[in-house]
């Protein structure tokens, strides 16, 4: 598909309207389900470092987290769709969305010791 620069605008700017909508319409539900999965502040903390940067190594110097358990954590959250497989570097994973959007809040103490 070849399509020009202001059509190309336009369909991103349809798309993200698209995410806002299904964002709103389905808020309650995605809250409550991301509440289900990630029920303990170590899983929040987890899973708000998990940007496709972080190694399980980092992730557990910050958190105290072993590696191990990121690791199933990671697997169990990709097959609920709530992070995804890192295309730049292999074995890592990213959140596809940040909990604050949902009003989940993530235990401060932690999350702030990882190094940028």
């Amino acid at each position: 598909m070849n399509l020009e620069t202001s059509e190309q605008d336009q369909l991103i700017s349809l798309m993200q309207k698209l995410v806002i909508y299904t964002k709103l319409a389905n808020y309650d539900n995605i809250r409550n389900r991301l509440m289900e999965i990630l029920n303990t502040s170590d899983k929040r903390c987890v899973f708000e470092a998990t940007d496709g940067k972080n190694t399980t190594r980092d992730i557990e110097s910050s958190t105290g987290v072993n590696i191990s358990t990121i690791s199933t954590w990671w697997r169990e959250w990709q097959k609920e769709g709530i992070v995804g497989e890192s295309q730049e570097r292999e074995g890592r994973r990213y959140k596809v969305l940040s909990l604050p959007d949902f009003g989940i809040e993530v235990p401060i103490g932690r999350i702030h010791r990882i190094k940028k």
